[in-house]
């Protein structure tokens, strides 16, 4: 036998006693899984993503204002939330690239935060830092308030004391002063704008000035703003009406005119202290009952401000 058959016969010989051992031990032949080429490549992207993620993070608005900075790539999206005092603030985390093995992130952009306590605070941040921007102001007062009557009764309460009080509380200032028409302070007229006028003058007068000013901003407008059976009307016919006083009313307001216009003229001015005021057959006591029935009792003091007792004409 040749070398060469010799070599060939040795090699087979041994192969079949390879796969007679196998068999006897149970061993299978060993195959090359094709995934592992995959896996292989999909380590070297996790590699790249884990890169990615640490050069992104950043573009924040800041934790306090409501944003979360971006997280790794290999975690994708995450999200955090901080609670306010009397409101929430809430972010939304910054996504980061990772489509590329070791390409880096982008920074996540900042969340806006609501305060419900006014105000609110807006932290858009800019790719790869992580700073934020402060926007808005804090909330608080909304400014001076737009119904005129909050000025009017503020000034009434601290300038018209006294003999020229006008009026018993600011509870009552604030209600009688809607019955009125809101006007203009170009004129003497009717007008909560007449009377704001003149209780602003007190602040530049002194003494018994400073009571003729008081007079003619409050309700009976004393000659000044408007006529004391204008005033008187203006309140009677919203206060005092069939479904609050029964008969105790006037049908129309030109009814409530032409009975005040025939009452004698009253000897005395206006005030919530006198008790010529309260007691008398003149327009004053009227006023002073239909305020009254604005705040309290209408059926009792309807009857009065309609000249029925302490209002009436002296037998």
């Amino acid at each position: 036998m040749s070398t060469h058959a010799r070599f060939w016969s040795l090699a087979v010989g041994t192969a079949t006693l390879a796969v007679a051992c196998n068999q006897m031990l149970g061993i299978e032949d060993a195959n090359v899984d094709a995934r592992l080429g995959k896996l292989g490549q999909g380590a070297a992207s996790a590699a790249g993503t884990m890169a990615a993620g640490t050069s992104g993070l950043g573009g924040s608005a800041g934790v306090a204002q409501g944003g979360s900075t971006g997280s790794s790539g290999a975690a994708g999206h995450n999200h955090q939330t901080t609670s306010g005092t009397g409101g929430s603030d809430a972010g939304s985390a910054g996504s980061d690239d990772a489509q590329e093995p070791g390409k880096g992130g982008t920074g996540g952009s900042g969340g806006t935060g609501a305060h419900s306590t006014g105000g609110t605070h807006s932290g858009p941040g800019s790719a790869g830092d992580g700073s934020g921007a402060h926007q808005g102001e804090a909330g608080g007062d909304s400014g001076p308030s737009a119904d005129p009557c909050d000025d009017y009764c503020d000034e009434m309460q601290s300038e018209c004391t006294g003999e020229a009080e006008q009026y018993r509380d600011r509870a009552q200032c604030i209600k009688i002063c809607h019955f009125f028409p809101l006007g203009s302070d170009d004129g003497d007229e009717n007008s909560v704008a007449c009377r704001l006028k003149y209780v602003k003058k007190t602040q530049y007068g002194l003494g018994a000035e400073v009571t003729n000013y008081c007079r003619e901003a409050g309700p009976s407008g004393d000659g000044k703003c408007g006529t004391s059976c204008e005033a008187f009307c203006s309140v009677m016919m919203q206060v005092c009406t069939e479904e609050t006083a029964g008969e105790n009313h006037f049908a129309s307001a030109a009814a409530c005119l032409e009975t005040c216009n025939g009452l004698p003229a009253a000897t005395v001015h206006y005030s919530n202290n006198d008790p010529a005021v309260s007691d008398g057959n003149h327009a004053l006591c009227r006023l002073f009952h239909v305020n009254s029935a604005a705040m309290a009792d209408p059926e009792e003091h309807c009857e009065h401000a309609m000249g029925i007792t302490l209002c009436q004409a002296t037998p």
